[in-house]
């Protein structure tokens, strides 16, 4: 009996260890896509108007080792 109690806390242990690494990745993950170009400084957007409508973030959400690179 002792034994069953001892190896459901260490499965329920390595169980809860892989949720929480799992849930910080996906954490990690939408802080990243989620980000939101800024605006252009007046300077530049008067010297290049149509620098203004250029988002840098096109082709860099999604995963990683497949939408990565893309221009």
């Amino acid at each position: 009996m002792k034994f069953i109690k001892i190896a459901f806390s260490i499965i329920g242990v390595i169980v809860l260890s892989i949720v929480l690494f799992i849930g910080g990745l996906y954490l990690k993950y939408q802080s990243v896509v989620g980000e939101t170009p800024q605006g252009m400084p007046a300077a530049l957007a008067a010297e290049f108007p149509l620098s203004a409508q250029v988002n840098p973030f096109i082709g860099t959400g999604g995963i990683p080792w497949t939408c990565a690179y893309n221009y």
